[in-house]
């Protein structure tokens, strides 16, 4: 679905990405592992359109995504869920779901009612809150919103940005249990975290980012024998 190939990207002068080359494969969930500064919200912002590469590609279902803006990115069936959410506070829950479907709003204006509801019953919490500002909002409900409007963009790939993070551990197994339903359900979704633990059971391969370069791409439990998730976050030989 998604391939990647000898990416390099920059974030001003620093060399953020340096030839990234990986695929994701159709409903599979790969997560992404890495240390603060590691290139992953890099990465993903470079696949929705952000962070234009300096070299390489990224082909989605067979179309370059290099220059392409990033509403573009999103016609094309990618969503981003950003890390720190990134919502509009003082619009409502309502408005703030509407919004990821801003592309939709001419073609498929009929349907947009049918996968609100949709929205709302994956996450019940937000049913009586839909009303409220965003702003009043926790941070777990906030980040439902997130979740909530990247599907109303009725995405094929759900890019996903530390979505557990700054969130209590039951909010973090409820995010996680969702991401598992959303698997189940047939979408493709990348998912980056620090949070090992919570992501590494939904994943279907990983890939761990050191310093803006790949050092592991594989099945989970490769991952454990290989010790590159200790390298990537203690930094260091390999044991």
């Amino acid at each position: 679905m998604l391939t990647a190939r000898a990416l390099t990207v920059y974030r001003g002068a620093i060399r953020a990405l340096s030839d990234v080359s990986f695929e994701v494969k159709s409903g599979e969930v790969l997560v992404i592992l890495g240390a603060n500064g590691a290139g992953k919200s890099t990465l993903l912002g470079s696949i929705a359109g952000l962070y234009p590469p300096a070299d390489g590609e990224i082909i989605f279902d067979g179309r370059m995504l290099n220059g392409l803006a990033p509403e573009v990115v999103v016609r094309l069936g990618i969503s981003l869920v950003p890390e720190n959410r990134e919502l509009f506070p003082s619009l409502s829950v309502r408005d703030n779901l509407l919004l990821g479907a801003y592309h939709r709003y001419r073609l498929d204006k009929n349907n947009l009612d049918r996968d609100l509801s949709a929205v709302l019953h994956l996450f019940p919490g937000l049913q009586e809150k839909v009303n409220l500002p965003a702003s009043t909002l926790s941070g777990g409900l906030q980040q439902m919103v997130a979740i909530g409007r990247a599907l109303m963009a009725k995405p094929r790939l759900l890019l996903m940005d530390e979505p557990s993070i700054g969130l209590a551990p039951l909010v973090v197994r409820e995010i996680m249990a969702t991401v598992r339903s959303l698997k189940d359900d047939g979408h493709t979704i990348v998912l980056v975290e620090q949070n090992a633990r919570a992501a590494l059971p939904i994943a279907d391969r990983v890939m761990v980012l050191e310093q803006g370069r790949i050092t592991f791409c594989g099945e989970p439990g490769e991952l454990a024998r290989s010790g590159s998730l200790q390298h990537a976050y203690l930094g260091g030989r390999h044991p």
